[in-house]
């Protein structure tokens, strides 16, 4: 026959394993979490992001990906494009469009007025962004 301290300390046990067994299911969709953000944000990196208007109440992103065309459009010239990528990014690469882009398909393709300070400031938000989202997952942990 179990005592009362033997019966508190098995309920203690059992709330210990399930305290266990909840925090890995939170850590569990932190990391989930984490990895949709890094993807949303990697998709944001590879794009060109531009907002239209489909109503005068909803806007709606559109991806553009980096192509040849795209940059022909944006720069006219291969030297235009490369130049730019160069000094802002210091890009190198051998001469031609497909090399260019090979060489800059992870960047994001900023505007032509786009200078340092924009670059950072931009860094700025994606860091905001996640230390929200880390905050968020440290609140939901604490409960």
């Amino acid at each position: 026959m179990k005592s009362r301290l033997d019966n508190l300390i098995d309920d203690l046990d059992r709330c210990i394993q399930e305290d266990i067994k909840v925090s890995s299911q939170i850590f569990g969709l932190g990391a989930e979490s984490i990895q949709k953000n890094e993807e949303l944000l990697q998709i944001l990196d590879n794009n060109t992001i531009t907002v239209s208007s489909q109503t005068s109440d909803n806007l709606v992103l559109e991806a553009h990906p980096l192509t040849e065309e795209s940059l022909r459009k944006k720069y006219k010239k291969y030297q235009q494009a490369y130049d730019f990528y160069h000094q802002n990014y210091g890009i190198t690469c051998k001469r031609g469009w497909k090399n260019l882009l090979a060489a800059i398909k992870h960047l994001s393709s900023p505007q032509k007025t786009n200078g340092l300070e924009e670059r950072v400031t931009h860094l700025e938000q994606k860091v905001t962004q996640l230390e929200k989202t880390i905050d968020i997952l440290v609140k939901i942990i604490k409960q």
